[in-house]
């Protein structure tokens, strides 16, 4: 089974399609009134956890093609919230749809199977991207995660800084030097995205892992 079978099988229970969330939005609420699964038809949704002070670290960047909220199979769901990054669009896949099924339904049981794979290869990939390295490697390790064939969305400076762990300001100024590198160009018509280089940020990230990626 691919991972487009996989999404189409499990989207094929949606009970909505095509969502639009703008940015800034929560997608569900979090652990024990989780009720569905989210396929991520467009845009970028972070995943958060927040501490008792209130305090957000995100664990990890979704992007188009990926399933959001697989932990709310698990008999004691996490607390985590997911927050559009951008303006997303996703299908909403009820929770219940894939546990009345996944017992007489093998296709189902496997496509869940690949789906909880890709997120521990995923999550792993992740870490070791945003986890490991200098703030340059990681903010380019980032642009290219969230990349799509020549061009990425560039978030706030302080939004930036908050996936990556790093000061708005040293945020700041890695963009301008990737700027004047010639490795990020602006888009015009599109303020929050940019136009790369993606060789030059693969000079640059050094050791960068992702799925199909050589």
């Amino acid at each position: 089974m691919t991972a487009d079978d996989a999404i189409y099988l499990i989207s094929d229970l949606a009970d909505r399609r095509d969502i639009p969330v703008p940015a800034n939005c929560n997608i569900a609420p979090p652990g024990p009134h989780q009720d569905s699964l989210f396929v991520v038809e467009s845009g970028l949704i972070m995943q958060c956890n927040y501490d008792y002070n209130g305090d957000r670290q995100v664990c990890r960047v979704y992007r188009a093609g990926d399933v959001i909220g697989l932990e709310g199979l698990a008999e004691m769901p996490l607390m985590l919230s997911y927050e559009t990054l951008v303006p997303s669009v996703v299908h909403r896949v009820p929770l219940r749809r894939i546990t009345g099924q996944h017992r007489s339904n093998p296709a189902l049981q496997q496509a869940v199977l690949h789906l909880l794979a890709h997120e521990v290869v995923d999550g792993y990939h992740w870490k070791i991207n945003i986890g490991a390295g200098s703030a340059t490697r990681r903010v380019c390790r980032f642009l290219l995660w969230t990349a799509q064939e020549d061009r990425c969305v560039l978030p706030p400076r302080d939004k930036l800084g908050s996936i990556i762990v790093m000061t708005t300001e040293t945020a700041s100024r890695i963009i301008a030097t990737l700027r004047r590198k010639g490795i990020l160009h602006k888009n015009p018509g599109y303020r929050d995205v940019v136009t790369i280089d993606r060789r030059g940020l693969l000079d640059q990230a050094g050791d960068f892992r992702d799925r199909g990626v050589a």
